[in-house]
């Protein structure tokens, strides 16, 4: 469909800005409502809880699955986007993309 494509790279590398943000807004929090639960008031433990499960999560988004990439060379340009999908969408939009640019579709690393 597009003669013009010569490459078309898929990568993955860690995702700066969700690591910074958890570790500067939640983590502090949590372990301040933690502090306080030790030494204060027990109640302190649930919104603790709350606040480590959505460090964990944003860990996990920033480490785990990482923010993905996409360069798309052609003879006259170059085009690189950034694209976060859920994992389970992330295979069905790589073959759309091979298909839409008249690659057969083969094993992504």
């Amino acid at each position: 469909l597009y003669p013009d494509v010569i490459t078309i790279a898929v990568w993955r590398k860690v995702d700066v800005v969700r690591l910074v943000v958890a570790l500067v807004i939640p983590l502090p929090v949590t372990i301040l409502l933690v502090v306080g639960a030790v030494t204060a008031w027990l109640g302190l433990l649930v919104p603790a809880a709350f606040f480590a499960a959505i460090v964990a999560y944003m860990l996990y988004r920033a480490l785990g699955l990482r923010a993905h990439h996409l360069r798309v060379a052609g003879v006259w340009r170059t085009i690189t986007i950034r694209f976060d999908s859920p994992m389970w969408r992330r295979r069905r939009f790589h073959d759309e993309l091979l298909r839409r640019a008249g690659i057969a579709p083969s094993a992504i690393p």
